[in-house]
């Protein structure tokens, strides 16, 4: 074991390991710093945030700056609440002309900027990305449909949100929603994949008026176990 550490070492000293860049400091200088920095396969990120804090929003950017920046790379995007045309203006959004402070536009140039962000998405990465927004899937059916989308050569997976798979029962939600996320890390592992998966806070940091905490994560049990990075999405405390 040592031994393969230290080859894992000079693997990675010769670029021979997969480092994935964002073009994000907070990624790609921040997030395993052990490791040379950078996202990676065989992990497991969680993205939690309170309803509307924007983890949907911030998954589906972290996974655009991923395509954008590692050509080889597809990803599979499981929308278990929003359809994927809410997607598709989440990620057109993402692509216009941003000035803080700014309204979005509205009429003919809100049609002509959308144009050009999708046309922009079409150009860069839109057909290494897959959206399939079904509502109540199985934690089965989503791992059968990840095997099959990693035979196509996808690498990267978001899951939105753990809170909306459809769990066999209700009881014991919080031992379902940890096995599950172990599951991905398996996979993850097994198919040398990154798992993004985002998933609900509680009211408690709300509650308390302090940042969220990884025991904040709602039915949180096993998920932070099994995370390599969480990542809480949260409004800046004055």
């Amino acid at each position: 074991a040592c031994n393969a550490h230290v080859q894992y070492l000079i693997a990675r000293q010769n670029g021979s390991v997969d480092k994935w860049s964002t073009g994000v400091p907070l990624f790609d200088e921040y997030a395993n710093q052990g490791l040379g920095g950078g996202l990676r396969p065989q992990q497991l990120m969680i993205c939690c945030g309170r309803a509307g804090a924007g983890k949907t929003t911030t998954a589906l950017h972290i996974v655009g700056q991923l395509l954008k920046t590692n050509p080889e790379l597809k990803a599979a995007f499981f929308s278990l609440e929003l359809c994927a045309e809410a997607l598709g203006g989440k990620m057109i959004r993402s692509e216009m002309p941003y000035v803080q402070g700014a309204k979005l536009p509205k009429g003919e140039e809100l049609i002509k900027q959308s144009q050009g962000g999708a046309a922009k998405i079409k150009r860069g990465y839109g057909d290494r990305i897959q959206i399939i927004d079904h509502t109540g899937m199985s934690p089965t059916t989503i791992l059968s449909m990840s095997r099959n989308l990693s035979r196509e050569g996808v690498r990267v997976f978001v899951i939105d949100h753990l809170h909306r798979v459809s769990y066999p029962s209700l009881q014991d939600l919080r031992h379902q929603i940890g096995d599950l996320c172990k599951q991905f890390t398996d996979f993850a592992k097994d198919h040398d994949a990154l798992f993004i998966v985002c998933a609900q806070l509680n009211r408690e940091s709300e509650r308390l008026q302090r940042s969220p905490t990884t025991s904040d994560i709602a039915e949180s049990g096993q998920v932070e176990q099994h995370a390599d990075i969480i990542l809480a999405v949260h409004p800046k405390k004055d």
